[in-house]
Parts: structure tokens; C-alpha cells; sequence
């Protein structure tokens, strides 16, 4: 069995999954915004956050990373 201390330290190492989509137009700080929108969640939930979007990015070596982080969960 696990204590509970460790059962929350498990717990805090489990990242969260969270499908976005930004609104915009052109990618001028399209980095900025999907980085700093990553760290805002992780700060409030304290844990680790995955961004998955559904538009691709323009720079092929951060899409090659976002995609390369993706795990389906669920699909209907």
C-alpha cells in the first residue's frame, strides 16, 4: 500500500491534456502565446500540462515536438 504522501507525489507527476485551439490571425507570437498559455495552466494546477491543438504549427521542428507528445485518449 501507499501512504498518502506518496499517493499525492504520484499523483502530482501525472501531466493533464488539454485540446486547445487559438484564435487568430497569422502566426506572429503564436509561440509566445501557446508557451506562455502552458505555463499560466501549470502554475494554477501545479502539475505538468500538454497543450494539443488542432491547427498545425507553421515551424515544422515544434510541430514535429507537439506531435511527437500527442496520445489519443479518446474518440468518437
Amino acid at each position: 500500500m501507499f501512504s498518502d504522501q506518496q499517493f499525492q507525489v504520484r499523483c502530482l507527476k501525472i501531466a493533464i491534456w488539454i485540446l486547445v485551439e487559438f484564435n487568430r490571425n497569422g502566426y506572429q507570437g503564436a509561440f509566445e502565446q501557446y508557451m506562455g498559455f502552458k505555463q499560466h495552466l501549470e502554475e494554477i494546477y501545479q502539475r505538468p500540462v500538454d497543450l494539443v491543438t488542432i491547427k498545425k504549427f507553421r515551424n515544422p521542428i515544434f510541430q514535429k515536438e507537439v506531435d511527437s507528445s500527442k496520445i489519443l485518449i479518446y474518440a468518437a
